[in-house]
């Protein structure tokens, strides 16, 4: 359908053709730029095939191939008719990593919402009702080569929004 490949691995699937409805337990959804973990999720479809939404009722985790990851205890997402994601939600704590190029980012925040670009992209995610974010970074002191500063932020807020946006090479 023109549409974006997915790949599935799952320890239990189900597929109820009549309800277009497939169960899976303990999947991991391979994607282009991640991968989503699921222990207990339902794949609703269109009836052309196409994924319309999925449900995780038993830890939902967003994985990036750049060390990107957001968990909770539940979520869902809601897909284009190319199987690419538009919308998503995540209940019961969530919780925000990412590290790279010597920075370290942990958040965490009772819900959230996820929106994504037209052709499936992170682009905005949504903190609700709680957030706090804390940051680690590294880098040399002024001046100095052989010293290294280490800045650590706490930051506390009702909400928070994190605007993603493309570094290039699938960053």
């Amino acid at each position: 359908h023109g549409g974006q490949t997915v790949v599935v691995h799952a320890r239990h699937a189900e597929f109820k053709r009549n309800a277009q409805l497939c169960q899976l337990l303990n999947a991991t959804a391979h994607y282009k730029g991640g991968q989503a973990i699921l222990g207990k999720a339902k794949i609703y479809f269109r009836n052309d095939g196409s994924a319309q939404r999925l449900t995780d009722s038993n830890g939902f985790t967003l994985a990036t191939t750049t060390g990107g990851q957001l968990t909770a205890p539940t979520g869902s997402l809601q897909f284009n008719e190319h199987n690419q994601p538009l919308h998503g939600e995540m209940q019961g704590g969530v919780k925000l990593n990412s590290t790279s190029a010597g920075r370290q980012l942990h958040g965490s925040a009772p819900g959230a919402e996820l929106h994504f670009s037209p052709q499936g992209q992170l682009r905005l995610l949504q903190l609700n009702h709680g957030v706090e974010i804390r940051s680690e970074s590294e880098a040399p002191a002024t001046g100095s080569h052989s010293q290294m500063l280490r800045v650590s932020r706490t930051w506390r807020s009702p909400s928070a929004y994190i605007d993603f946006r493309s570094a290039g090479k699938g960053k």
